[in-house]
């Protein structure tokens, strides 16, 4: 229903004189016509509506080079159309005069001129990056980027022009994934540019098609390198050319090689051994160069330590799972976390390397003995660093990283330990050196690394993904009444950190042991 109300006068003027508005019925019958509006201002307008029964829809603004501000320039229904009580009708009024106004587009990088990047105003002909600026009207507008080959195009901008002056936009055109790759592969291109572009062109990628779509293109890129007679050991050597200042300290040596451990004859299985690391070690720590702020804007590190036998891509995925569910103390405690590779090995290598450990450990409750593993002495530095720095270092620390965790404590001065709090998570360690600031546990039911400490302790209910050890033990006790239990090591995946540790009750614990020794350092 529309509701208007007459003014006294107006009544009066209809009734007694039978004076009308111009363009007016006196009255609103079905037999009326919609006035004509044209030329009216809005206000106007509106009170001829209401005489005439009508009522107002709603009022769209437009240029108009030939009206002036404020008046109608259309109206819907047309005027003389059939009109009834409460109909509704739509206006047009002039917002004024069309501003003259110029669009500045800027294309980057200029190496991409030469391949022929060129962009279009509105879906018109294409123009070279120099035809800069050019005039434009008012209104929204769409800067379109043409496709070339070897290139990723920019997204198109939408553009909405209000007012005179310049409105800029930046297209920049990225590698594509195999083009970057060929330049990283190329000596005569400075290493470290050559990684960021690397870098620049997988982030572009995974951005629009994501990180499979992205990955696939890099191992595509990775195995026509091969094909072609590459040497995978080149892109190790490249990438530890670049110079450690260039990304602002970290382990560039240790942490960005690519290691390709060629685990097969065929050209394929060596790409795909090689993917990971070579995403890992060119990608991340740009990424972390660029986002990640100055430690010195914290108060608080988190240090995650990883277990053995986890490549460099599954260490990203844990750190970050860890740093997902920390990141929402870091505006009342300052909190930073990070995360320490136990670098990936050969299984049976790294077995025999945590029987050693613990063969250590035992002999030292007898005897202080002093470990000097490389990953334990590395691990120590990074430690001292921080808390040098007046931080207070929280080591998560799981499954073998805790022996890497103990020895290096145990070699840290008392006076430096005391500002560092360790949490174990599945670890087979039996106790922790004293001396800091705090230390405890979290265990989850049915990993049978835990039990390996040979500690009392209380785990918490598993609540991550079966696996087929799972399954494969509820199968053979179903099959055998109970009488046959599979052995726990065919449990592991209780022993996962991101799919298990980090799930549920275990994962909850977590975070809050975590606060808790944020709000014993701060007190």
């Amino acid at each position: 229903m529309c509701h208007y109300k007459l003014k006294m006068w107006q009544v009066l003027c209809f009734v007694v004189l039978g004076a009308t508005l111009p363009g007016c019925p006196a009255t609103s019958t079905p037999s009326n016509s919609v006035p004509n509006l044209v030329g009216l201002d809005q206000l106007a307008a509106y009170e001829c509506l209401s005489t005439c029964g009508l009522c107002l829809e709603g009022v769209i603004e437009e240029l108009s080079d030939s009206i002036p501000k404020g008046q109608v320039i259309r109206q819907d229904p047309r005027p003389g159309s059939h009109a009834c009580v409460g109909m509704r009708v739509t206006l047009v009024i002039s917002s004024g005069v069309r501003t003259s106004a110029w669009m500045e587009v800027s294309v980057e990088p200029s190496e991409a001129w030469q391949d022929g990047a060129s962009w279009c105003l509105d879906h018109g002909r294409w123009m070279a990056p120099q035809e800069n600026p050019i005039a434009v009207t008012e209104g929204t507008h769409i800067v379109s980027f043409k496709g070339i080959a070897g290139w990723r195009e920019p997204q198109s901008s939408i553009v909405n022009v209000r007012g005179g002056g310049t409105h800029y936009v930046l297209g920049l055109y990225t590698p594509s994934l195999s083009t970057a790759f060929s330049a990283f592969a190329d000596e005569s291109v400075p290493p470290e540019e050559a990684a960021d572009d690397l870098f620049d062109a997988f982030d572009a990628h995974r951005a629009r098609e994501g990180y499979e779509s992205a990955a696939y293109a890099m191992t595509t890129a990775i195995e026509e390198f091969v094909q072609g007679g590459g040497d995978l050991n080149y892109l190790t050597l490249r990438s530890l050319q670049i110079p450690s200042a260039f990304y602002d300290g970290w382990e560039v040596a240790e942490r960005r090689a690519i290691r390709a451990r060629l685990k097969s004859n065929t050209v394929g299985n060596q790409a795909r051994s090689s993917e990971q690391g070579l995403l890992a070690g060119l990608t991340t720590y740009k990424g972390m160069r660029e986002v990640v702020p100055e430690s010195s804007d914290y108060d608080n590190c988190v240090i995650y330590v990883n277990g053995m036998a986890i490549t460099y891509a599954d260490f990203l995925v844990a750190s970050g799972g860890l740093e997902e569910r920390v990141r929402n103390m870091d505006t009342d405690y300052r909190i930073h976390c990070t995360g320490y590779w136990n670098e990936d090995g050969l299984l049976l290598v790294e077995l025999g390397e945590c029987t050693a450990q613990k063969i250590v450990e035992w002999l030292d409750l007898a005897r202080d003995i002093s470990v000097q593993n490389e990953t334990t002495q590395k691990l120590e530095a990074c430690i001292i660093d921080e808390v040098d720095a007046g931080k207070n270092v929280i080591l998560v620390s799981h499954s073998q990283g805790n022996f890497h965790a103990r020895e290096a404590v145990d070699n840290i001065s008392p006076d430096k330990r005391a500002q560092i709090n360790v949490l174990s998570v599945g670890s087979p360690v039996t106790f922790m050196p004293e001396g800091l600031r705090t230390c405890s546990r979290v265990d989850v039911e049915g990993d049978p690394v835990s039990e390996l400490s040979l500690v009392n302790f209380d785990p918490f209910p598993f609540e991550g993904t079966w696996g087929w050890g799972d399954w494969l033990n509820v199968l053979t006790n179903r099959m055998t009444d109970g009488r046959i239990d599979v052995p726990k090591i065919l449990l592991l995946n209780h022993h996962h950190f991101e799919g298990s540790y980090l799930q549920g009750e275990a994962g909850r614990e977590i975070v809050k042991r975590i606060q808790d020794y944020l709000c014993l350092a701060a007190s």
